[in-house]
C-alpha cells in the first residue's frame, strides 16, 4: 500500500486552502496596490497624488513598477472573484453572486488592461489610441467595483426582509 493519494481529484483540504488563498487575494491586493503607489509617488519627483493620477506613475523610467502592480491587483482581483463566488454561497443567493463576480472579474481585467495600455503625458492635448483605450479599461475598473456593491446591498436587504417576515409568520402562527 502507498501512503500518497493518487487521486487526480482534489481534496478538501486543498480546495480549503485555495479558497482561503483566494480572500486573502481580496485583502492583500488593494492594501498592496495603494502601498505602492503611495511610495512610488512619493519618491517620484514632481509627483503629487492631489494634482496627478495615479495613472501617471505608470510613464517614464520606473513606469515598469506601476504596471507590475497594476498587473498583480488585477489578476488578484480575478482570483478573489473566484473565491467570492464559492465564499458567499451561503448568504447570497446564486443569480447576484454570479453577477457579483463577473464585475470583479471585469474590475480585475480593467487593471491589467490599463497596465498594457499607458495614458499620454500629463498636458498633452492630443489623445492617443493608447490613451483611449488606457480610459475605456477605467471604466472596467470603476463602473462594474460601484454596481458590485449596489447588488450586494439589494441582495443584503432582501435577506433582511425575507428573515424580518419569517420572525413575524413565526410570532403569528
Amino acid at each position: 500500500m502507498s501512503d500518497f493519494n493518487t487521486s487526480a481529484a482534489p481534496t478538501s483540504e486543498t480546495r480549503g486552502l485555495a479558497w482561503r488563498l483566494s480572500i486573502w487575494a481580496g485583502i492583500i491586493g488593494p492594501i498592496l496596490y495603494t502601498l505602492v503607489f503611495t511610495l512610488d509617488g512619493a519618491f517620484r519627483p514632481g509627483y503629487s497624488a492631489i494634482n496627478v493620477a495615479v495613472s501617471f506613475l505608470l510613464l517614464g523610467s520606473n513606469g515598469w513598477i506601476e504596471i507590475a502592480n497594476y498587473i498583480v491587483l488585477g489578476l488578484l482581483l480575478i482570483v478573489f472573484a473566484l473565491g467570492f463566488l464559492r465564499w458567499r454561497s451561503a448568504v447570497i443567493t446564486a443569480g447576484w453572486r454570479r453577477a457579483v463576480t463577473a464585475l470583479l472579474v471585469l474590475s480585475g481585467l480593467g487593471f491589467v488592461m490599463a497596465a498594457l495600455f499607458l495614458p499620454d503625458p500629463v498636458g498633452d492635448l492630443q489623445l492617443s489610441v493608447h490613451a483611449m483605450l488606457h480610459e475605456i479599461a477605467f471604466t472596467l475598473v470603476f463602473l462594474p467595483l460601484g454596481f458590485e456593491r449596489i447588488l450586494i446591498v439589494i441582495d443584503f436587504a432582501w435577506l433582511v426582509i425575507l428573515a424580518s417576515r419569517m420572525l413575524m409568520q413565526e410570532r403569528e402562527g
